[in-house]
């Protein structure tokens, strides 16, 4: 008995350090949403350029996350953790101390390696430490996560109102350090996974690549997921302000909600998908709704604070339903090569949501009257409603995606003997 409680508590270490890994990357993705005012204004910067900068991240995630996860599946969970956010710390300190584009882009970069290493390891974590509550594990680490984007919201945009934005980077790098030390700590590899370390191989890689189940996953999570990548963390601030007429403060403490919904709905989802014992039904279901809401928003020419606030926690709630495609992952591919598919699959995530980051802002400035106010940009209400149609384009192929998508009735698929 003994044995076993120091395994539950040896347990949730190395799950809180790992999804507080998490939560601190997700800081850096919407980061941005809260400093874009600052940025547009001492960058000289345009609504694309701000959105090739934030892109940045996105652009390194999709690059690096193949190798991420056959490095992690070659080398396990500890030490490229520890060693990714010690880059990911240094960009910070970087940007911090010498605020300038070339600085932005390092961060940014730096910002993208980690969020790799660290959403691999996380969902790495959930699966060898969580087995038996796979869709659990991974939805709560997912929700809080998410609370790094609650984080750089209001309260960060309120701390920025009174302060230097570079101060709030400073301060943001120190975090960093703190959670390196804890890393070193508590941070652990599962016995199972040196059974199961996995040498770097173009065949396992291909093996991954050709398992079009990680392909839709990732797609339907990437578009989903659309509704955090381009209103929470970057242009759902200005939007609110500039077509609802809202203050920053307002504008901040909604976009804040659409995590706040999704660290409501996940768990939720999770637990419902483990109840129906279906993968596929949950997602299909939480796609449709996304669509509605999102219309809802975007259609009705006048709205409340508090009913865009209900509105916004109902999106984060119902585009939550993408987590389900991590244990869908999980349950598709050979246990060895876990942290590859989830990886392949990431690469989707993050290139949908890079692409339309990038769409998303070069929507707005194309029929752009060329109008600025204290030197910030001032679109029209066509030009947000143009951007929020092409959310709700990707939103319709996610579910479209999410039909292809093969049940696996939350068991584990059977796979090729060679490969497990």
């Amino acid at each position: 008995m003994k044995d076993a409680s120091i395994n539950r508590l040896t347990a949730l270490g190395v799950y809180t350090v790992a999804i507080c890994y998490f939560f601190y990357t997700i800081v850096q993705l919407s980061i941005f949403n809260a400093l874009s005012p600052h940025l547009l204004r001492d960058f000289d910067l345009s609504g694309t350029g701000l959105g090739l900068l934030s892109s940045l991240y996105l652009y390194t995630l999709v690059i690096i996350l193949l190798p991420t996860g056959t490095a992690i599946d070659r080398y396990l969970t500890r030490w490229p953790a520890i060693f990714s956010l010690s880059l990911l710390t240094l960009g910070s300190f970087t940007f911090a101390l010498h605020p300038s584009i070339s600085t932005a882009v390092i961060y940014r970069i730096a910002g993208g390696v980690g969020n790799a290493f660290a959403f691999v390891c996380a969902m790495r974590v959930c699966n060898y430490w969580f087995p038996e509550k796979r869709a659990l594990a991974t939805s709560l680490a997912v929700s809080f996560a998410l609370l790094g984007g609650m984080l750089t919201g209001a309260p960060l945009t309120h701390f920025i109102e009174g302060s230097e934005w570079i101060q709030a980077m400073m301060y943001n790098s120190v975090a960093g350090l703190a959670l390196l030390v804890l890393l070193l700590f508590f941070l652990k590899n599962h016995e199972d996974e040196q059974t199961e370390k996995t040498p770097i191989s173009f065949s396992n890689m291909k093996t991954v690549l050709i398992n079009f189940q990680n392909s839709l996953c990732g797609f339907f999570t990437g578009c989903l997921n659309t509704s955090v990548y381009v209103l929470a963390a970057l242009w759902g601030n200005l939007y609110l302000v500039q077509r609802f007429g809202l203050s920053t403060v307002e504008a901040t403490s909604i976009t804040s909600m659409i995590f706040l919904g999704t660290i409501i709905g996940s768990p939720l989802f999770g637990m419902l998908s483990d109840l129906m014992k279906s993968r596929k039904k949950p997602m299909i279901i939480g796609a449709i709704l996304s669509i509605i809401t999102l219309a809802v928003i975007i259609e009705l020419p006048s709205l409340n604070y508090y009913t865009i606030l209900s509105l916004f926690i109902l999106l984060g709630i119902t585009t939550s339903s993408q987590v389900i495609s991590y244990p869908t992952i999980a349950e598709s591919n050979p246990m060895n090569l876990i942290s590859t598919a989830t990886a392949c699959a990431a690469i989707l995530i993050n290139l949908v949501a890079a692409i339309v980051q990038v769409l998303f802002g070069w929507i707005l400035t194309w029929q752009w009257s060329g109008d600025y106010h204290n030197g910030v940009p001032q679109y029209a209400h066509a030009n947000w409603n143009w951007g929020m149609l092409t959310i709700l384009i990707v939103f319709i192929l996610g579910l479209l995606s999410s039909f292809m998508v093969r049940e696996t009735h939350c068991q584990s698929l059977p796979q090729d003997p060679k490969l497990t």
